[in-house]
């Protein structure tokens, strides 16, 4: 503790001598930070049009898979779901009011319960990099969470494989 005092006070004897560095070494920092925090600070939910077709329960569930993931950054969902129909959500894809696209087929409970591949489409647009890479990144996660409650051992055996097969996104690890 002596140490750390004698600093603080060395530090101290050095600002006053030179009044520049208390800028250089406090304001400009303390305005960059300001900056980043009112530029990056506010995450706000990502709109996804969400077209539901399937008859059975699994697209339902995967529907709340995506839609119930929480960021780590304010604690707010990854995405505000739009029920929309299958050409409605296009259409608001189109006027760019929804930043993408998820649809579940009418085979997609059906599938799954007979033990058969399934998949569903999702459609973003790429003109934001960063934006398209978050949106397949949370997509991933919700994924992931719908196969966590639905079928942990293939979770399980994509973790072990530390990969995700198509929809392949570096997100492995959330399985376990």
């Amino acid at each position: 503790m002596r140490v750390f005092t004698a600093e603080l006070k060395k530090l101290f004897l050095l600002f006053k001598a030179d009044p520049k560095s208390i800028v250089a070494g406090i304001i400009a920092p303390t305005i960059i930070l300001l900056v980043f925090a009112l530029t990056f600070g506010n995450f706000t939910a990502l709109k996804l049009a969400f077209v539901n077709e399937d008859s059975g329960t699994y697209g339902t569930m995967l529907e709340t898979s995506i839609f119930t993931q929480i960021s780590p950054l304010g604690q707010n969902p990854y995405f505000e779901a739009v029920e929309a129909d299958y050409d409605t959500a296009f259409d608001l894809y189109a006027q760019g009011k929804v930043n993408g696209v998820v649809v579940v087929g009418e085979r997609f409970s059906a599938d799954l319960q007979n033990g058969k591949n399934t998949s569903i489409e999702y459609h973003f647009n790429n003109y934001n990099t960063d934006m398209a890479k978050n949106l397949r990144l949370y997509l991933t996660e919700g994924i992931l969470d719908f196969y966590r409650v639905t079928d942990p051992r293939l979770c399980r055996r994509l973790a072990d494989y530390g990969r995700l097969y198509d929809f392949d996104h570096g997100s492995s690890g959330l399985c376990v």
